[in-house]
């Protein structure tokens, strides 16, 4: 039933991990803490169960922008929903409120502050409300001691307006966030609630064990295990450990290069170019301290990046050191044939505008000998057909960080099937929201989980 919803509703084929498990215990009348890596589709944690429960759903979100995302993705995919902001004109809100308190509105967002307005509360009294979400739920010990005391009154809010449950939804948090989260978590659960905390079973490449043990540590110490319905599936920490260890790659060391792989691998821009060109000096060629000293620590970096050996600022100080290396050994490349491994094309879809995660790929793949065109971020459709017909490269890269923007991605393989162009180039999709099941459904020939991950399926594809 609820993969039925998920598809007419929201267009997705099935769940991404943890999602069914907060979703089936909203829908039943439970309350959640709901805490996801960036990206995984926590949003959804909510949307569809507001879809189910009886009256309206409140969203308190902490941004603006945010809400006018959320809100415009609801309303396209024909959901009742609205938010209430200060930009509004005065009709648009009181039209609002007179749909929040008919019953028309499956979901309605609002800030935190909106609590102190007199008449919205007056207003509040007569909706009939089943949920109450707190989006980016770090806000509460983050923001609710300083600038935005109005958090820490939420469940006297809950109270007071007779709002039967709750779900507290959180990405991945600095330290100091996740701290205080749990700390405040743990206080504002009143004995005696029903809730459940789940902690999704795949984790991104730096996801920080620890706060895995020390959740379940508070869990096992304030709350009730195992539970006296339902699955629970304990992890031993023995398991906890296993999982913990990353075997990274390992350089192979030439001697003759040794120096030029090590300044890659420690990021030293300042000390490459003169051992580059002391190289050259004494006769080495050019392709091979690109390809020997450089391009195979640069996939080594990769295969690190990949496993959460290293992260994105060693990538990135590696990366600027090969580039420093590249301005004295261009002009000596130039009177050599350079081998290109390939023509990459890549973007972030139309609706997106992150771009951290592209352009690290667009970094590993130059890196490896890939000619890159970065078309940027919030790319139409239209553009990326377009570019394909122009340039002719022999891989697209599409990226998407949010669940509302993966659809485009089947849009642009749908758009090069139409000009014909489809099977002249191999697509590879990436994102945090993206999953292999999601990459065949739609039709790429690639996924990439990370940066890392890119180059070798990259070289696949050109296989």
């Amino acid at each position: 039933m609820l993969e039925e919803h998920l598809h007419q509703h929201f267009g997705f084929e099935s769940f991404r991990t943890g999602q069914r498990e907060v979703i089936e215990l909203i829908a039943k009348g439970d309350s959640a803490a709901a805490i996801f890596p960036t990206g995984s589709g926590k949003s959804l944690c909510y949307q569809l169960p507001a879809l189910l429960l009886p009256h309206m759903t409140l969203v308190v979100s902490p941004l603006l922008a945010l809400m006018k995302d959320q809100v415009d993705f609801l309303i396209s995919r024909n959901i009742a929903a609205a938010r209430l902001d200060s930009t509004l004109e005065p009709e648009a809100y009181n039209n609002i409120l007179g749909g929040a308190k008919n019953g028309e509105l499956k979901i309605l967002m609002i800030s935190v502050e909106r609590f102190k307005n007199e008449r919205f509360r007056h207003h509040l009294e007569k909706m009939d409300i089943s949920l109450l979400v707190v989006d980016e739920a770090h806000c509460i010990s983050q923001w609710g001691h300083n600038f935005r005391p109005e958090y820490l009154k939420l469940p006297a809010y809950q109270k007071e307006y007779s709002i039967p449950q709750s779900l507290l939804s959180e990405e991945t948090a600095s330290e100091e966030d996740f701290q205080g989260y749990i700390d405040h978590f743990f206080k504002a659960v009143a004995p005696g609630s029903r809730i459940i905390v789940g902690v999704a079973d795949t984790t991104p490449p730096n996801a920080v064990f620890d706060r895995l043990r020390r959740l379940g540590d508070r869990v096992q110490k304030e709350g009730r295990l195992p539970l006296e319905a339902g699955v629970f599936r304990p992890v031993t920490e023995a398991e906890m450990d296993e999982t913990a260890k990353r075997v990274a790659p390992e350089i192979t060391e030439d001697e003759d290069f040794k120096i030029i792989q090590d300044d890659v691998l420690k990021g030293k821009h300042e000390d490459i170019p003169n051992h580059v060109q002391e190289m050259l000096d004494k006769g080495f060629n050019p392709n091979d301290i690109l390809n020997r000293g450089m391009l195979s620590t640069m996939e080594v970096i990769g295969g690190r990046f990949s496993t959460g050996e290293v992260f994105i600022p060693e990538v990135l100080l590696s990366a600027r050191a090969m580039n420093e290396a590249l301005e004295v050994l261009e002009p000596y490349l130039a009177k050599e044939k350079k081998e290109v491994s390939g023509k990459f094309i890549v973007g972030t879809v139309r609706g997106d505008m992150h771009d951290i995660g592209k352009n690290m790929v667009v970094t590993m793949l130059r890196g490896v000998g890939f000619e890159v065109e970065d078309l940027g971020i919030n790319i139409k459709t239209e553009e990326f057909a377009s570019k394909v017909a122009e340039l002719k490269p022999d891989i697209l890269g599409l990226s998407a960080l949010l669940t509302t923007t993966m659809p485009e991605m089947k849009n642009i393989i749908d758009a090069l099937t139409e000009r014909g162009l489809r099977d002249k180039v191999k697509v590879m999709v990436g994102g945090a929201p993206v999953n292999e099941k999601f990459a065949r459904e739609i039709g790429a020939d690639g996924y990439a989980p990370d940066a890392g991950a890119s180059v070798e399926v990259a070289k696949q594809l050109l296989k």
